[in-house]
């Protein structure tokens, strides 16, 4: 029996090993992130021609033109309580992408937190997540034109985003670079 159990605790004891390893990783890339910023802003103060944005920017599918159906499939995934955050986050403005996250934010529930969702509508990012507290916020996409999607740790990076209080969020590759699509749309066509 303690031959059987013995694997059993090496391969547990492994999977934590690689959790911890890919959380130190995700940590390192993060801060290198924000390093990396640092470091080009510096640069731009002293004169140098720095590219901020991502290449990434001009490899984006086509951003989405015509607004979803208020009743449309993205809608319907809504449970009840986020519709009426969503109601209450986008108005009557029409919306060109909407998308569930990974990401989850306190929203005054004792055991649990909410899931971010993400919109864009024409100018902005809007993030709602609901719950007795709800979060809301809105980010003008002027704010957002050096951001970028990290491959590694599956994150939609908000930058330079520095006054919000959420600057990543973790999307499908496929819907995080449909929302950069949306917020780079207006560089685009210029």
């Amino acid at each position: 029996m303690s031959q059987e159990t013995k694997p059993e605790h090496w391969a547990e004891d492994r999977i934590t090993q690689q959790k911890r390893t890919i959380e130190l990783l995700t940590d390192r890339i993060r801060m290198l992130e924000e390093e990396n910023h640092s470091f080009a802003s510096q640069l731009k103060e002293k004169g140098v021609d720095v590219r901020e944005s991502s290449s990434a920017s001009l490899e984006l599918p086509p951003p989405v033109t015509s607004p979803l159906e208020q009743d449309g499939k993205e809608f319907q995934l809504l449970s009840r309580s986020e519709h009426k955050v969503a109601e209450e986050a986008l108005g009557d403005r029409p919306v060109y992408f909407l998308s569930k996250s990974d990401t989850t934010v306190d929203v005054g529930h004792w055991l649990s937190e909410g899931i971010v969702w993400a919109a864009a509508t024409k100018n902005e990012v809007v993030l709602f997540a609901a719950g007795r507290r709800p979060f809301i916020e809105e980010i003008p996409f002027s704010h957002l034109y050096k951001s970028l999607y990290n491959h590694i740790t599956g994150e939609v990076v908000f930058a330079p985003a520095e006054a919000e209080s959420m600057t990543r969020i973790r999307l499908s590759p496929v819907h995080g670079f449909q929302l950069l699509a949306q917020i780079y749309q207006e560089k685009l066509d210029a």
